[in-house]
């Protein structure tokens, strides 16, 4: 194990450390790719995977909402979604993997290390920044689709109606070799023919350019291969790969997608739409308006942050740094409430 933490350290800190020369920011890195559990602690950068037995479990619970891998004492960045990443201000990626699904994913021009590259996020949202009211009355607790959490911070955020995500339209419904049983809320898709391959086949219609996301809930994990249009993207759905997955950019007409298994069942929530479309353009749009209200640093530390905003209208200041309740909050000097 430690041979492998050391060549991961050798292998991807020249990246690391490049970035903190670039940009002396506060901001989140993330590395993409077959990984560790604790990259940014033996990378020395700030991110979202961590493995720790000193739980915050508000944290676990507001990442699995956002469709990443985290529950139990973990996070796992496994996949890429524009819109979650923008919004917890995912600023670079560092990657050993060609990266192709966002639009707005730029590459920077470092590659300290062959076969390494860092990608940029232009519009990672800054740690802190004002904020509609509103914010205040979200919960992540109720939806069972994270596009549809997503959709409600942002539009909490910006105080109007934005749905960065938007159910695309399925046209059908297939099976092979398996039976569907609803019970408590769950659509079960058992084992009807012992020994063979079973699928579940989905019809989407489509339009030219667009980027297809999915998520399949469940409170049971049960791995099974995702494939689009006969090609495989992979096992997942298990442990370590239940998280919003990356179906590519569609051509005109219809997409299918197919979910196989070779044994037991697999099961979903009823009443959720597994297939959503990205709106790039309204992303960039919401994460440019939010950013104009960002707080601009002139110092920060391990405990402390200081600095200025342009409020334009009343409202509250926004952080995705995790809630401590003895934080001190000053306004031009006056101790300010913290929620």
């Amino acid at each position: 194990a430690s041979g492998r933490i050391e060549g991961n350290i050798s292998k991807y800190s020249p990246s690391a450390e490049a970035i903190k020369k670039l940009d002396t920011g506060l901001f989140r890195t993330e590395r993409y790719g077959n990984r560790l559990n604790n990259d940014p602690f033996s990378l020395g950068f700030n991110g979202l995977t961590s493995s720790t037995s000193t739980v915050n479990s508000s944290v676990i619970t507001l990442l699995n909402s956002l469709g990443y891998v985290s529950y139990s004492n973990f996070t796992r960045y496994t996949t890429i979604n524009p819109a979650a990443d923008s919004l917890l201000g995912v600023k670079y990626i560092i990657s050993d993997e060609r990266i192709d699904n966002a639009v707005h994913i730029e590459e920077t021009g470092l590659s300290p290390t062959e076969g390494v590259t860092v990608y940029k996020n232009p519009y990672a949202l800054p740690v802190a920044f004002m904020s509609s009211p509103q914010i205040l009355d979200v919960s992540v607790s109720g939806e069972k689709s994270p596009f549809e959490t997503i959709n409600n911070i942002y539009s909490a955020l910006a105080g109007r109606d934005v749905e960065v995500f938007r159910p695309a339209v399925l046209k059908s419904v297939g099976r092979s070799g398996t039976v569907p049983k609803t019970e408590d809320g769950l659509t079960y898709y058992t084992d009807a023919s012992p020994g063979t391959t079973k699928q579940l086949i989905f019809r989407l219609s489509v339009e030219e350019g667009q980027e297809l996301y999915s998520y399949f809930p469940s409170p049971y994990k049960a791995e099974f291969e995702l494939s689009v249009n006969g090609e495989s993207l992979g096992m997942i759905n298990g442990t370590d790969t239940y998280a919003t997955q990356y179906l590519g950019r569609a051509q005109a007409g219809e997409v299918e997608i197919q979910l196989s298994w070779d044994e037991g069942s697999i099961s979903m929530y009823n009443g959720v739409n597994y297939f959503y479309i990205l709106d790039t353009a309204l992303l960039e749009e919401v994460c440019a308006e939010l950013s104009t209200g960002g707080l601009e640093l002139s110092e920060h530390s391990e405990t402390e942050l200081s600095g200025s905003v342009n409020a334009e209208y009343d409202g509250v200041m926004f952080t995705t740094i995790p809630y401590d309740s003895d934080w001190q909050v000053y306004i031009d000097g006056e101790r300010a409430e913290t929620f």
